[in-house]
């Protein structure tokens, strides 16, 4: 599980809303941005739900010994995988007791972003979500005839009243960012690339 924060202060380049009685939909231009990653293990691997920035995550991260940092595996069925451990780890080497640590992971990078508002109730939130997130990288392959390698999507929320603003953030993995997202935003090719992808549902057998 990942979750992206989008730090105070970013760099902004023009926003765009569209409102009507019944839907509001906005996208932005993020030009500097510090996205901040967490990776909080499997998603297999569960614990007890944690609250982490308004979401619960229920990861328990990754579980490594304190000596030697072996990422141990998760139990199966109900009981406890055997420990593991690398060569040199003092709990092989010299019989030290066995010590455990649930970590994550995380990374920043600043880099540039298209921040994507989606028009989603509470009880919708993983249904819109991932229809919406498929559909912009069925588009993205659609128009490129593939996924951009460097191109990443994915969630982010924050507070707004009594409820939360779910959004969806395409970010540039590339440090800095390479202009591609400013590039798409200037030619106004997002909407064309959600267009590409409403089409090809559209024509799908399975439709």
């Amino acid at each position: 599980l990942e979750l992206i924060e989008v730090e105070d202060g970013a760099q902004t380049g023009e926003a765009r809303l569209i409102e009507t009685d019944d839907l509001v939909f906005g996208y932005e231009l993020l030009l500097r941005v510090v996205l901040r990653e967490i990776n909080f293990g499997r998603q297999r691997d569960l614990s007890t739900s944690t609250p982490i920035a308004g979401d619960h995550v229920e990861q328990q991260g990754f579980v490594v010994c304190t000596a030697c940092g072996r990422v141990q595996e998760p139990q199966m069925h109900g009981h406890a995988a055997k420990s593991e451990h690398l060569p040199w780890c003092k709990v092989r080497t010299a019989g030290a007791p066995e010590e455990f640590v649930a970590v994550g992971l995380y990374r920043h990078n600043t880099s540039e972003a298209i921040r994507v508002l989606l028009p989603v109730a509470d009880h919708e939130v993983s249904e819109v979500i991932n229809s919406v997130r498929a559909a912009l990288e069925l588009g993205f392959r659609r128009k490129f005839g593939g996924q951009p390698a460097h191109l990443r999507i994915t969630t982010m929320s924050e507070p707004a009243g009594a409820s939360r603003q779910r959004f969806l953030v395409i970010y540039d993995t590339v440090p800095g960012g390479t202009g591609y997202l400013a590039a798409l935003w200037r030619q106004g090719q997002l909407f064309a690339v959600m267009a590409l992808a409403l089409d090809a549902m559209k024509r799908c057998r399975c439709a």
